[in-house]
């Protein structure tokens, strides 16, 4: 499952993400370990392709026992 946020800069997207990520953390009790928060914004990120971040979550994915990840 993959949710999308969009929108203007500084109108709170990132302060709603972290938001649900408190809520799966506190109310659903999701481990940690599932979650993966990727900001592009900073600057070594902004350039990579969709290749790199699906390779990037197969090697979190390889070495955690997690089936389903949460990725804000």
């Amino acid at each position: 499952l993959i949710k999308v946020l969009i929108g203007q800069r500084r109108v709170g997207k990132s302060y709603i993400m972290r938001q649900l990520v408190d809520f799966l953390l506190e109310e659903k009790n999701v481990e940690k370990e599932s979650i993966i928060y990727i900001n592009f914004e900073i600057d070594y990120l902004k350039y990579k392709t969709i290749s790199w971040l699906d390779e990037y979550i197969k090697g979190i994915q390889a070495k955690t026992s997690w089936r389903n990840a949460w990725i804000s």
